[in-house]
């Protein structure tokens, strides 16, 4: 049995084949992603994955919308510790499309507010042709003087009266 395992991985050394085992459950990694439901909202704000990379000195947050348009909301929601639900510090960036320009802003959340905050280093994009939409900021945007180790990421959709609600937050942890 030995040999044959060695024979196999000098072949697929030989051919150039990798194989990767990840120890490591997704929680832990920077950066990961997320499936969201197909077909449950208009095509134009149908998020069907979610995508962060909860770096270091930023995060970047980007939706999969299937057959993104040119109008509707993105909100992207970040907000540190395990819990599933936001603490009384976190962040909610909102994306738009109007009169084809991308606008975003960076809201800072409460418990049960949430007030516009300046972030000038929050960067969003609108891509129909490759129907995706993404934020990014750094890391010091986040509200209160210490940024989360852990993360929790969640996204949802609007167009009019019609929504997607996305689907169940995700956690990320920096090593």
């Amino acid at each position: 049995m030995r040999g044959r395992l060695a024979t196999l991985a000098a072949l697929m050394l030989s051919t150039g084949t990798v194989v990767l085992v990840a120890a490591m459950p997704p929680a832990g990694a920077e950066a990961g992603s997320k499936p969201y439901a197909r077909g449950d909202a208009p095509a134009a704000i149908d998020i069907t994955r979610l995508v962060v990379n909860n770096g270091e000195r930023r995060f970047t947050m980007r939706v999969a919308v299937r057959d993104l348009g040119q109008r509707g909301s993105f909100n992207f929601h970040y907000w540190g510790g395990r819990r599933g639900t936001p603490p009384a510090n976190s962040v909610l960036v909102v994306v738009r499309r109007v009169d084809g320009d991308t606008r975003a802003r960076l809201l800072v959340c409460g418990r049960e507010d949430c007030v516009r905050d300046a972030c000038g280093s929050l960067r969003a994009e609108w891509h129909p042709r490759t129907d995706l939409v993404e934020v990014s900021a750094r890391q010091r945007c986040y509200p209160g003087a210490d940024v989360p180790d852990r993360g929790r990421f969640f996204a949802w959709s609007r167009i009019g009266t019609a929504e997607d609600a996305g689907s169940s937050s995700f956690l990320l942890e920096r090593d």
